[in-house]
C-alpha cells in the first residue's frame, strides 16, 4: 500500500512554464498523445495518489488512483483524474517477490527456466490492464481516455522475456486541436528483453 501528496509551486502568469498533462495510449511505442490538456499557467498543482498490490500465490493484483488539483484561476481551477487495475496470473505457478528493503518487485525467477530439448518451458503470464485519465474539467477539455490490455509474457529465465500486448484506446470529448468527439486506436505490440 502507498500514499503520496505532492504540491508543485509554479510561475502562473504567461511567461512562466506551464502545467500541462498528457498521456499516451498504454504504449512507449508512439509519442502521439491522445489526450492533453495544452498549457494551463498555475501558481500551484496538489497531486494525490494511492497505490496497492497483493499477491496471493500465482495471482497478482495492482492499481493505483490520482487526483491533481490546479490552481488556475483563469481556468477556473480545474481538477484531473484517473486510475488504473490490473491483474496477472501465472499459469506455470510462479510468483511475485515483494523485497521489502527496496521496497520493489524483485525480478521474476521461473521455477523452471527454459531449456531447448528438455521439456521445461520458462514461465508463462497472462495479464489484462484497464486504465482511465479526465482530463476535462471546467474550461480545460483535454479529453477522456480508456485503454483496455490483454498481454502474454513467457520468461524464458531470470534475464529473458518475451512480451506480447493488445491495447485498444478510446478517446472522446477531445477539444483541443485536432478535436476527437469518438475516436479509438488498436495497438498490437511485441519484445524481447534482456535484462542483467
Amino acid at each position: 500500500l502507498g500514499l503520496s501528496y505532492r504540491h508543485d509551486f509554479r510561475d502562473s502568469d504567461d511567461t512562466g512554464f506551464p502545467l500541462r498533462i498528457r498521456a499516451r495510449p498504454e504504449s512507449a511505442l508512439t509519442d502521439q498523445r491522445l489526450i492533453d490538456t495544452g498549457p494551463i499557467y498555475s501558481s500551484g498543482v496538489d497531486l494525490f495518489n494511492t497505490e496497492l498490490a497483493v499477491v496471493h500465490g500465482p495471482f497478482f493484483i495492482q492499481g493505483e488512483y490520482f487526483h491533481s488539483f490546479a490552481d488556475a484561476n483563469t481556468q477556473g481551477d480545474p481538477s484531473f483524474w484517473g486510475y488504473y487495475l490490473q491483474c496477472s496470473y501465472f499459469l506455470t505457478g510462479e510468483h511475485r517477490t515483494y523485497n521489502t528493503r527496496s521496497g520493489v518487485f524483485s525480478r521474476l525467477q521461473p521455477n523452471h527456466p527454459f531449456r531447448p530439448g528438455k521439456d521445461v518451458c520458462g514461465a508463462w503470464e497472462i495479464g489484462v490492464r484497464f486504465s482511465y485519465a479526465d482530463l476535462n474539467d471546467k474550461s480545460v477539455k483535454g479529453g477522456i481516455e480508456h485503454n483496455l490490455t490483454a498481454g502474454l509474457n513467457w520468461y524464458l529465465d531470470k534475464n529473458r522475456r518475451f512480451l506480447f500486448n493488445y491495447i485498444r484506446a478510446v478517446v472522446k470529448d477531445r477539444e483541443r486541436r485536432p478535436a476527437v468527439q469518438d475516436g479509438h486506436a488498436d495497438i498490437f505490440q511485441g519484445r524481447f528483453q534482456i535484462d542483467f
